[in-house]
């Protein structure tokens, strides 16, 4: 637990099985963690707090709005967003949500996407998502969820107002300050 009673680190998914997902492994490791059903809910005493936004069926913009006040809420505390590995839900809008947040904290804010789950299939190749080593966008799950255009990272950060760049497999943290640099802030 940080100072304050404030969590050391809060979780902020759009399902409940992400946020679960996310508080099992912090438990696993040694730490106590909460999942909050509703993000109003904070605990008083736990080191992680994992919270499920349920903003899958949201618009994008109710979405984002709540994604902010979560975010609002942890303080000062480390911050993880959990992204579904196939990209649904609002990935571009809840990431612009997360990082206007952060940096009303800390301006210099900048976000790492690593949505791959190389377990289940998921990978991240040149920034886009694939299924099974297939273009995400080729598969089902893209078409049920009504999407267009190829499952890229870059793009959905742009779409958002994002400067965005890849960081390359290894990079050093050097580059990753390069980067932060070159791309600047929305």
């Amino acid at each position: 637990m940080s100072t304050l009673g404030v969590p050391a680190l809060t979780i902020v998914a759009d399902d409940l099985s992400g946020a679960a997902d996310c508080a099992v492994v912090c438990a696993a490791r040694g730490l106590s963690a909460v999942v909050a059903l509703k993000p109003g809910e904070r605990p008083r005493t736990a080191d992680v707090w994992s919270v499920d936004g349920d903003t899958r069926a949201m618009t994008a913009e109710a979405a984002a709005a709540t994604t902010e006040a979560i975010a609002d809420a942890c303080g000062a505390g480390l911050l993880f967003k959990k992204l579904d590995s196939t990209l649904r839900g609002h990935v571009g809008a809840e990431l612009a949500a997360i990082l206007r947040a952060r940096r009303r904290v800390r301006p210099d804010t900048v976000a790492i996407l690593a949505p791959a789950f190389p377990a289940l299939g998921r990978t991240t190749v040149g920034g886009r998502q694939r299924l099974h080593g297939e273009p995400l966008e080729a598969s089902e799950i893209w078409r049920r969820e009504g999407r267009g255009g190829a499952a890229s990272l870059i793009d959905m950060a742009r779409a958002h107002g994002l400067a965005a760049a890849l960081l390359p497999l290894g990079g050093s943290a050097a580059t990753m300050r390069e980067l932060a640099a070159g791309a600047g802030h929305e």
